[in-house]
């Protein structure tokens, strides 16, 4: 009987250091401060990872309206190309080096920026230099995420001469 009881006791102690444990780890997860790379910046607004994908898809949505709607658009051509499909046309990297300063990278040669750059009537795109690839990734990701398909083929207005 001796036996018994001290093996039941010793269940139940290992029960309750276990459920001690897991409570701890619980509660040391909750207050442990986000890691600098799981939040993602854009502007003054900072987005959790928790909430990554939508919150980056507003910010992009937020960049677009403010900084290229008025000669872009997704779906039609505009003062410069319509976007959609960006980036399965072009290599990121170089459409960084485009949005940050188009010029530049029409002026060291670029086949494919001298190229948009004569299609759209020699409009130089206006520079970028202050937004990081991590906002640029958003806008990416707004124009590719768009539901929007338009019926309508796709149109020629040019603005710049």
């Amino acid at each position: 009987m001796k036996y018994a009881n001290k093996l039941l006791l010793l269940f139940f102690t290992s029960a309750l250091l276990l459920g001690l444990c897991l409570l701890l780890i619980h509660l040391q997860k909750d207050t442990n401060p986000q890691q600098a790379d799981d939040i993602f910046y854009c502007g003054n607004a900072a987005y959790s990872s928790e909430y990554t994908e939508n919150s980056i898809h507003e910010a992009g949505g937020q960049l677009f309206k403010e900084n290229c709607k008025s000669c872009h658009k997704i779906h039609e051509i505009s003062v410069g190309p319509a976007l959609f499909g960006i980036t399965t046309r072009r290599p990121t990297k170089w459409i960084y080096a485009l949005i940050h300063n188009s010029d530049s990278l029409i002026k060291s040669g670029d086949t494919m920026a001298v190229n948009v750059y004569n299609k759209y009537n020699k409009c130089v795109m206006t520079a970028f230099p202050t937004f990081t690839n991590s906002e640029i990734d958003s806008i990416l990701l707004y124009i590719e995420a768009s539901n929007y398909i338009s019926n309508q083929p796709l149109t020629k207005i040019f603005i710049c001469k």
